[in-house]
């Protein structure tokens, strides 16, 4: 439950901007029409046209809210169901498993879309029958913006921008200054000084008194491009970086996708001290087979678990054999747990070897590493 916070407000964010959206188009549009039939520049049947043009779009935006509505409400019964099985889980395992399973996938569609696999994601939510807990549309939009930045081409983000000033204005955000200000020295570094002051002009006066810094930064290049502006490109990385995180703050989600939560999660609860970094090519074949059995070192996952806490434990390689929680709440291999109950005389009952206290077999419950 805790790596689900966004799950329920992104639908509730969207019905809101969508609630705004509906009442400031029908009100802006009510006034032009009132100004017009006052002052006697429209017909009655004009005014009748204009008025279910109005109708239309009101229509649209309530069935977009309603659509809202229902994905909000598929997550809320989700997240009950996520909930009950979470309690019950003792009792039925295999539906907490099978709501689990169902978490990740979202996760896992997640991760398609913000990558780009935006027809991959769709198939595989649609397999899933999950469509109303993934964000399909939003992290599509997010992904070809970002896609553009990248190519330091910045026309879709100065758009949403636009959309969005007030909110980007209530949190001080810097994004679109720094989108106008790396136009300006792309300008500048193609050497159409002109255009550059032109562009400066035009959109970046209004930024003059909140954001000197970026102000004074085109000043101070417009003799020529200093030295550590020539490389752009890792000035356009940071702000795609920072521009994903003012994207997913309006719609009301964290900047980290679940997927990489979850992985690192499961991380923590496996790395110690004695996990890498390693240079693989130095290893022996023992150290290179016990690197292998531990997900912390393995090639695949040692760079993000870098950046996740140690365990409190000190072992981290998955046993092979199924693994038990016991009544003491601890965790056993099955089978050291079996041999430690036949030496100790318990077996079929189970001997925990921490505390010596003695379990039923169906005290115990599976757990799986996650």
């Amino acid at each position: 439950m805790e790596l689900q916070p966004s799950l329920l407000r992104v639908p509730v964010e969207s019905m809101r901007i969508n609630l705004k959206t509906m009442q400031s188009t029908v009100e802006k549009s009510l006034i032009v029409l009132a100004d017009a039939q006052a002052s006697q520049a429209i017909d009655d049947e004009t005014l009748l046209a204009e008025l279910e043009k109005i109708k239309a779009q009101a229509a649209h935006l309530a069935d977009v809210q309603q659509e809202l509505a229902g994905r909000a409400l598929a997550r809320q019964q989700f997240l009950q169901e996520l909930e009950s099985c979470a309690v019950n889980r003792a009792t039925d395992l295999q539906s907490y498993s099978a709501a689990i399973d169902r978490s990740l996938d979202v996760a896992i569609v997640d991760h398609f879309t913000s990558q780009g696999y935006v027809e991959t994601a769709a198939r595989y939510a649609k397999a899933k029958d999950i469509e109303q807990l993934a964000d399909l549309d939003l992290l599509s939009e997010l992904g070809s913006i970002i896609k553009e930045m990248n190519q330091h081409v910045p026309t879709r983000a100065l758009q949403w921008c636009a959309r969005n000033r007030a909110f980007l204005r209530k949190r001080a955000s810097t994004i679109e200054p720094r989108l106008r200000t790396y136009e300006v020295l792309k300008l500048i570094k193609a050497g159409d000084v002109h255009a550059a002051i032109a562009y400066s002009r035009k959109h970046m006066t209004k930024f003059a008194s909140p954001y000197g810094e970026e102000m004074a930064l085109i000043g101070s290049t417009l003799g020529g491009v200093q030295e550590q502006y020539y490389n752009l490109s890792s000035l356009w990385e940071t702000l795609s970086l920072d521009f994903v995180a003012e994207f997913m703050a309006f719609h009301g989600r964290s900047s980290h996708f679940n997927l990489f939560s979850k992985v690192s999660a499961g991380l923590a609860a496996l790395r110690t001290r004695s996990c890498g970094p390693y240079d693989l090519t130095k290893l022996t074949l023992a150290q290179a087979a016990k690197t292998e059995s531990c997900p912390v070192c393995s090639h695949e996952f040692r760079e993000l678990a870098s950046h996740v806490p140690f365990a409190n434990h000190a072992h981290s390689i998955l046993p092979t054999d199924p693994v038990l929680l016991d009544g003491t709440n601890r965790i056993y291999s099955e089978k050291d747990l079996e041999d430690y109950s036949k030496e100790a005389g318990s077996w079929p009952d189970l001997t925990d070897p921490v505390t010596k206290s003695v379990h039923y077999p169906m005290d115990t419950i599976p757990v799986y590493p996650c």
